[in-house]
């Protein structure tokens, strides 16, 4: 067989086998780490108008600059919306397409086949990979692999080739790889190391080459740096730093030869570091060691430095040596690219060893096929399996309380994720643990406040958002939470203030407006409504419920043509809103549209069969239009989800009595009447007499 049928082969079985792999995320849904800041829910996907993609690249999201992963998002939410397939599948194409990359690299660097497609295989086959292709928002590992494998690919082409349109090519793939994750800043001291490589030494033309990538990658890195800067970052300590830093470039080597306990979250040992465990010394020295034997034997084994130097540079932005926001010591995904730099080495002192010990034993290349095989197949078999870790929220968090029992990060997610399922006991358990863990933790006491909220229980939940901001008087949600009680109470003034408080602190979060609306709504103030409703749209353009919050104040108006107008937006943007289609009818059927306000109550006990309103409301249509056996189904149904539902027991009635039947429709009209519903005087005397006319019974 040609090398070239042979290098095509190898394609397509290096990406069969890692399709296959990563085939079980494919069932797996979207979690609430981080997947609801990128996808689920952000207003930036509404839309790939011009002036949104301008949004995309100006305002940053969750502290990253990651225009070009979110822009990816856009398209996908416009073509498939919020079904997480497409989502994970175009995640395991583009690692899939990152294997074939390396594979390619590899070859280009060894020129041999076999040596290639092992490195390939070792790379994409790792469980280190699983995290950032099964989480759909490690969208930007995957994308920026893609793109920066592609711009080393194109470079050294380039170089081979004398082709000035290779070398432009490389120099736009960089930047489009640092616009989908940070990350890839880099890629200029690889380019040098790859020269140095093929040169054995660095050559002033490999400097030249690489300046254009410097000179593009300052304001990139500038924009970066303003971006992390707006977090809150924990404080630089030197020899902390340091220490994390040489304790967590040990850590991935480790988690490579031995991929044993795997999380989504790695926490801090000892209470964030209180006390530093004598394994992060160690680390530090090791880590000295290594730098003492580049610098000691690096000039005559340029496969050494070029291995470790890729792996250590690659590594350095999220290596800890400079603090990273957030409680995680380290994740699997930090390591999708470094990761090369160390199988590069493993495969040299793979060669090395086979040079000088096995080269001459017949026996050896079988048994080494053989071991290499079995090695990939159990980390083929490790990958599939750990893609379920990661099928939803409470998949994710239950495999991490099981590593960390006791984490309350974990536990307060966990939590948040049962609430979304509806079981707020189990979602108060989780967070009474995750207080109980670390009573200094403000997050646990505001959620708790939201599952107390959830179930009326709001004077628990006032308390909880009191001690959460307690703790930490600026958590904008908290005042959020708590405005949202006030609000449920009846409290509006008292809602407003901690609503604007929230605003103060952070204006960006949209849903307080929607908050202010709501309030300001119920106080009569329908043009302070209006405002704030106007103004939540600046901020996210494509929420369905502003729109729909923003028709009811025109509907209150009597302008029901714009209350129809923004009911019918919220439709386009939430297909499945079965309240945006109720308010709509009601405004069909005040302007007479009967027949559009029925299709659209239709449409909403479809969407939403426990509907009791739109029961109640189709009820009257068809009761004014005399079809008294359908309209006594619907009052029935919307009885049945709604047993006190005081104004369908009261339209019953008049039906019951429509059909004759008095003594059902009294009895109708006495519990409707019980639970407060005011009656009409004239329709009870004239029920009165018709059951004294005919000796009904008054049931």
């Amino acid at each position: 067989m040609s090398t070239q049928r042979k290098l095509i082969l190898f394609l397509i079985l290096i990406g069969i086998a890692t399709f296959i792999t990563f085939l079980p995320c494919l069932w797996n849904g979207f979690t609430n780490w981080d997947d609801q800041e990128l996808v689920t829910g952000n207003p930036q996907l509404g839309s790939l108008s011009p002036g949104n993609i301008v949004r995309i690249f100006v305002h940053p999201n969750i502290g990253a600059y990651i225009p070009l992963t979110i822009l990816s998002f856009t398209v996908e939410y416009q073509l498939f919306r919020l079904k997480a397939f497409f989502y994970h599948l175009n995640n395991i194409l583009l690692h899939v397409g990152n294997v074939l990359l390396v594979f390619w690299l590899a070859y280009m660097l060894f020129g041999n086949l076999y040596a290639a497609a092992a490195a390939a295989l070792f790379f994409g086959l790792h469980p280190l990979r699983v995290e950032s292709v099964a989480w759909v928002t490690e969208r930007k590992d995957v994308l920026c692999g893609f793109l920066y494998m592609a711009a080393l690919v194109s470079y050294l082409y380039s170089r081979r080739l004398k082709k000035p349109l290779l070398y432009v090519a490389s120099l736009i793939l960089f930047v489009l790889s640092v616009l989908a994750k940070p990350m890839a800043i880099t890629l200029p001291a690889v380019i040098l190391l790859i020269d140095y490589l093929q040169d054995a030494r660095v050559k002033r033309d490999a400097i030249k080459r690489t300046i254009p990538f410097l000179a593009l990658a300052m304001p990139l890195g500038i924009v970066n740096i303003v971006v992390i800067r707006s977090m809150d970052n924990p404080a630089f300590n030197l020899v902390r730093n340091f220490l994390i830093g040489g304790y967590n470039y040990f850590f991935y080597i480790a988690k490579t030869f031995l991929p044993i306990k795997l999380s989504g979250f790695y926490p801090y040992p000892n209470h964030d570091l209180q006390t530093i465990p004598l394994a992060f010394y160690a680390a530090a020295v090791l880590f000295l060691i290594w730098i003492v034997i580049l610098i000691r034997f690096g000039r005559h084994n340029r496969h050494l430095v070029f291995g470790s130097l890729f792996y250590m540079i690659t590594l350095l932005p999220v290596s800890q040596f400079i603090p990273l926001p957030g409680a995680a010591i380290a994740a699997d995904r930090y390591c999708y690219l470094p990761i090369l730099g160390i199988i590069y080495l493993i495969g040299m002192a793979g060669v090395w060893f086979w040079r000088r010990f096995l080269k001459n034993i017949k026996a050896t290349p079988n048994l080494l096929k053989l071991c290499a095989g079995s090695v990939l197949l159990a980390m083929a078999i490790g990958s599939a399996l750990r893609c379920r870790d990661w099928k939803d929220s409470l998949t994710l968090w239950n495999d991490v309380l099981h590593k960390y029992p006791d984490n309350s990060l974990a536990l307060n997610n966990r939590g948040r994720a049962y609430s979304l399922l509806d079981q707020p006991a189990r979602a108060i358990a989780d967070y009474d643990r995750a207080i109980a863990a670390d009573p200094q933790y403000d997050l646990p006491y505001n959620n708790r406040g939201v599952a107390f909220d959830k179930l009326k229980e709001y004077d628990k939940a006032i308390a909880d958002f009191n001690r959460a901001l307690k703790i930490n008087p600026d958590l904008a949600i908290a005042y959020e939470g708590r405005g949202t009680v006030l609000t449920h109470k009846g409290e509006y003034l008292k809602a407003i203030t901690d609503f604007d408080r929230a605003l103060q602190i952070d204006p960006s979060i949209d849903v307080v407006y929607i908050d202010l609306g709501i309030a300001y709504f119920n106080l009569g103030q329908f043009d302070r409504a209006l405002k704030e409703y106007d103004r939540a749209l600046i901020y996210d353009p494509y929420y369905a419920e502003t729109y729909m919050h923003r028709g009811d104040v025109w509907f209150r108006w009597g302008e029901t043509d714009r209350a129809i107008a923004d009911y019918t937006k919220a439709m386009k943007i939430q297909p499945d809103y079965p309240s945006a289609y109720y308010n709509r009818a009601v405004a069909y059927k005040t302007i007479g549209e009967y027949e559009k306000a029925m299709a659209d109550y239709d449409r909403a006990i479809a969407l939403k069969p426990d509907f009791a309103e739109a029961y109640n409301n189709r009820g009257n249509l068809l009761l004014d239009q005399k079809e008294y056996e359908i309209a006594l189904a619907d009052y029935d149904q919307a009885l049945r989800y709604k047993p006190d539902y005081a104004e369908a027991l009261y339209n019953r009635a008049i039906v019951y009595y429509a059909v004759e039947e008095f003594g059902r429709a009294w009895a109708d009209l006495t519990r409707a009447r019980e639970l407060g519903c005011p009656i009409d005087p004239k329709f009870k005397e004239l029920l009165s007499r018709k059951i004294s006319s005919t000796g009904s019974p008054r049931h």
